[in-house]
């Protein structure tokens, strides 16, 4: 599955992993999600708990695949509809600068 994020420059694709950007300030987890907050622009995110759950995995360094892989499982959900969320959701991130993609195999 091919997208395009804004500010990513080129094609990404559902294997691709990501770096959390350097500037970013990241609150614990809670039970009602996560806050992060871009100390550069003073941007701030608000995350329920789904958000914060694929949050926790991107900045972990996993790719789109394999977050929708456990989430279709853990939650019982078609692995594309899973997958086409997670995408969206990493979209916004590479749109707003929050997340950077990586070369695919790094």
């Amino acid at each position: 599955m091919w997208f395009r994020a804004e500010r990513a420059g080129r094609p990404l694709s559902s294997d691709h992993s990501f770096q959390v950007d350097r500037d970013l300030r990241i609150t614990a987890g809670t039970d009602d999600g996560r806050v992060v907050m871009h100390g550069r622009t003073a941007r701030i995110w608000v995350m329920n708990r789904s958000g914060a759950e694929i949050w926790d995995q991107l900045a972990a360094g996993r790719t789109i695949d394999d977050i929708a892989g456990a989430l279709s499982a853990k939650y019982d959900r078609p692995a594309g509809e899973v997958q086409q969320d997670v995408i969206a959701f990493a979209t916004a991130l590479v749109t707003a600068g929050v997340l950077h993609p990586l070369e695919i195999g790094r």
